[in-house]
């Protein structure tokens, strides 16, 4: 129940200096008082004789309690709704932002309807259980995310290390629980900070997680076993790789079946928001070859949960402050569409995560790098990418990892950049998979939010407001003429 993202009503203080009494030594130094500030910038603030100044902004309600008892002509206080992110880039991308009290991206976005005062009805948020009431969010109604913090962050810094070491441009990390499809960290890198989203390439920025950038030949190896055990059936067996036999003997024909296009290519609806309406189609699966980050981790998923379609969600429940309970998310929402018999997800998932080349003690792992030269709408389009995916427990996993890296550009790498080893990555994945343990599983209970909002966030937002207007006089300091 930690806040990821919220709304303070703060005030901001007008004054119309013709409408002042004349005594205005003694309205500043009363306002210096309550204000916190100096009486002479306040005195000089009210020298104008027409208009409306703005004399401070960001007042909490007990300062404009004490404004308003001093009963003075010509001072107004003015409220301002204003939307804090207090992990800043932590969650960004998924979280999107708010302009002009609206939600333009994200789940901000998404559930722009739910999150403002005022009743909504089950078409604004069909996933949840309205429980028999036909509307809620009759004063304020709270989201509440799938995404564990602490290990959002982690994946974060651990994604950050790697691109800084190797060089990459840009990279992504997907979490999730590959039976139910439940999401725990969504990174995507570069970062932007939802409260100065004008920073970010907001077209790049929103689609990173669902453009279909990543080659298919990234995980070709992994889809080229989960077709050879799949064609081999349950007594039968298929020639070992070899150079004269490369794929298992398999065809390429075979490696296009529809179960794994539908795995792959399967637009997600509840994403279609966050993806700035971009969804991929199994066709761009086939034409280019290109997959998204998210239909990479949901065709990973199906072939370690049994063979059943994921789609991955975040949306655990909604927190009703007038009904003070919570209203969870249906438990048929994700759907169980099956897309291998019962037999060969079975042996599928035994023959990947039992004695198959990529399971080990600790879990399943698979690392892989590539560097190809393809054709796209007549141009030579470059992929220098990597992939790793690690899954615990071992035996059945709780939790599915996919980390990506796109370098951007063509060899040689920056200077200070490392070479690229897939071993390296294998390394990672092995760091990686005791940090996973643990946090797949059942979601634990959590108790109601309090009607009061952390105190220490708002502490946290006036602090990096007088950071920004120090930063602002400084960089100011430095005009000349």
């Amino acid at each position: 129940m930690e806040e990821m993202s919220v709304s303070y009503r703060l005030f901001s203080l007008l004054v119309e200096p013709a409408e002042l009494p004349n005594s205005r030594n003694e309205i500043a130094k009363r306002l210096a008082l309550i204000l916190d500030t100096e009486q002479e910038d306040i005195l000089q603030k009210l020298q104008p004789v027409d208009g409306i100044v703005e004399l401070a902004d960001d007042l909490k309600i007990e300062q404009v309690e004490e404004i308003e008892g001093l009963h003075l002509p010509g001072i107004h206080c003015r409220p301002v709704e204003i939307r804090y992110y207090p992990n800043h880039a932590v969650a960004g991308q998924m979280l999107g932002f708010v302009s002009g009290n609206a939600g333009l991206s994200g789940v901000e976005a998404l559930y722009d309807t739910v999150l403002e005062p005022g009743e909504f009805w089950p078409v604004n948020i069909p996933a949840v259980d309205f429980s028999g009431h036909d509307a809620l969010g009759k004063t304020v109604a709270d989201i509440v995310l799938t995404i564990d913090l602490e290990l959002q962050r982690q994946l974060d810094a651990t994604l950050e290390e790697y691109r800084r070491k190797k060089g990459a441009g840009s990279g992504s990390v997907i979490a999730l629980d590959p039976d139910s499809g439940r999401i725990l960290a969504l990174v995507s890198q570069p970062e932007f900070d939802p409260k100065y989203f004008w920073q970010a390439d907001e077209q790049e920025a929103h689609k990173a997680l669902f453009a279909s950038r990543y080659h298919r030949r990234l995980i070709r190896p992994l889809v080229v076993q989960a077709a050879a055990v799949l064609e081999a059936g349950m007594d039968r067996t298929v020639l070992p790789v070899t150079v004269s036999v490369p794929d298992y003997g398999l065809s390429e024909e075979l490696l296009q079946e529809d179960w794994l296009k539908l795995a792959l290519g399967r637009a997600v609806p509840d994403f279609l928001p966050l993806s700035a309406g971009r969804t991929a189609s199994p066709g761009d699966v086939n034409r280019l070859g290109l997959l998204s980050s998210v239909q990479m981790v949901c065709g990973l998923a199906t072939l370690l949960n049994g063979g059943h379609r994921v789609e991955p969600w975040f949306l655990h429940a909604l927190y009703d402050h007038t009904e003070k309970r919570f209203f969870l998310r249906e438990k048929t929402a994700s759907s169980r569409e099956r897309l291998l018999s019962p037999i060969q997800g079975i042996q599928l998932r035994q023959k990947l995560l039992g004695d198959g080349a990529f399971s080990g003690e600790r879990g399943f792992l698979f690392a892989d790098t590539l560097s190809t030269v393809s054709e796209r709408n007549g141009l030579s389009a470059h992929h220098i990418q990597d992939i790793l995916v690690a899954a615990v427990p071992g035996e059945r996993p709780e939790i599915l990892l996919l980390l990506t890296a796109d370098y951007d550009r063509l060899a040689p790498y920056p200077p200070k950049a490392e070479n690229r080893d897939r071993d390296e990555l294998f390394r990672l994945g092995r760091n990686l998979l005791p940090v996973l343990i643990g946090y797949g599983g059942p979601m634990e209970n959590f108790a109601a939010p309090s009607p009061e909002k952390n105190p220490a966030n708002l502490r946290r937002y006036f602090f990096s407001r007088k950071l920004n207007t120090a930063q602002i006089q400084e960089n100011l300091s430095l005009i000349h003429i």
